[in-house]
């Protein structure tokens, strides 16, 4: 009986003791505070479908006032997870990442407080032209998930931003 008793105790202590080596190796998790996801398409502040494949860029903010590292080379290669919801339907469609170099998670680009980093994506009118209707209008969806290094810690980052992609001819009424 004695026996059990101090086995649920060793048992326990070792559970808490392993708790506290986790907590004290500095792994926190974030919301997206630190850094701001925005999504532009490349030489087109409107964001105007014309029947050919939309470029992306992908911003990668720094808010913080402290230096974050980023795994941007894997988060190039990989691409992001990006969602296409059509406005008039509410239908969605979630698009495939890439395959990565998995070593290239562990290569940190700086990122200063205030300074962004990009990363170029395409979306193709096939992609976009999925929904099946006349005329394209889109929300694009754009998320990020990576660890980062923040002060020597890892930080598990979840972020995403989003930008609105409609056919020229709607817009003008055509």
């Amino acid at each position: 009986m004695y026996h059990k008793i101090a086995l649920k105790i060793f048992l326990l202590f070792a559970i808490f003791s392993q708790a506290a080596a986790c907590a004290a190796g500095g792994e926190i998790k974030m919301n997206g505070k630190l850094l701001e996801i925005s999504v532009k398409c490349k030489d087109d502040p409107k964001c105007e479908f014309t029947g050919n494949d939309v470029f992306l860029e992908i911003f990668i903010t720094n808010r913080s006032d402290g230096n974050i590292g980023y795994p941007l080379e894997f988060a190039k290669e990989r691409g992001p997870s990006v969602t296409l919801r059509d406005t008039e339907t509410k239908k969605e469609s979630q698009l495939s990442t890439h395959l990565a170099d998995w070593d290239l998670k562990t290569e940190f680009t700086v990122i200063k407080p205030g300074e962004s980093v990009k990363i170029d994506w395409v979306v193709t009118d096939d992609e976009l032209k999925q929904f099946g209707g006349k005329y394209v209008d889109i929300t694009l969806e754009v998320s990020l998930s990576d660890e980062i290094r923040v002060n020597d810690k890892k930080v598990e980052f979840n972020g995403s931003g989003s930008t609105r992609i409609v056919s020229k001819d709607k817009e003008n009424g055509q």
